[in-house]
């Protein structure tokens, strides 16, 4: 990557739940990781932190079928609960805007809080959808190449 990225290369790059894990695997250095990370805004702080949870929770996917189906399933529940918050987010804001229709309060706490909820439940759903895609697609992969299935794409044909 360019030392000055302009903000479009920036929203074009792969999410970092994403662009890290794939460059693990690729065998790219973790101090190149993190630079990536901090010419796309990180703080170093943060793109260390990024680095080591993913490396260690990469290093417990590979360790044992436990421990690939724990992460599996941290991520499903990850994902069930952002979800669960965005909707509840929603449906506050509605009970909220509801409320404030009947004039019974004009305040801003009927929407900040619930938005809030929203948009934490929104990142939660993103980032545990990811990972529970990105998890269970790596457990297939590998479930096939210790069972020694050939796939679709290798399989010999006429």
């Amino acid at each position: 990557m360019d030392d000055d990225l302009t903000p479009e290369q920036k929203f074009a790059v792969e999410d970092a739940e994403t662009l890290v894990p794939r460059a693990l695997l690729l065998g790219k250095p973790e101090d190149e990781i993190v630079a990536d990370l901090i010419k796309l805004d990180y703080s170093p702080a943060a793109a260390h932190a990024l680095v080591q949870r993913v490396a260690t929770e990469m290093k417990h996917f590979r360790e044992s079928h436990e421990n690939r189906r724990r992460l599996i399933d941290q991520a499903r529940w990850q994902f069930l609960v952002g979800l669960v918050l965005a909707v509840g987010g929603l449906v506050m804001m509605g009970l909220g805007f509801a409320v404030w229709m009947i004039g019974a309060s004009g305040r801003i706490v009927l929407f900040a809080v619930p938005f809030g909820f929203f948009v934490w439940g929104l990142g939660l759903t993103s980032r545990g959808w990811m990972r529970w895609r990105m998890y269970r697609r790596w457990a297939h992969g590998m479930e096939q190449d210790k069972n020694g299935d050939q796939g679709p794409e290798k399989s010999a044909g006429p």
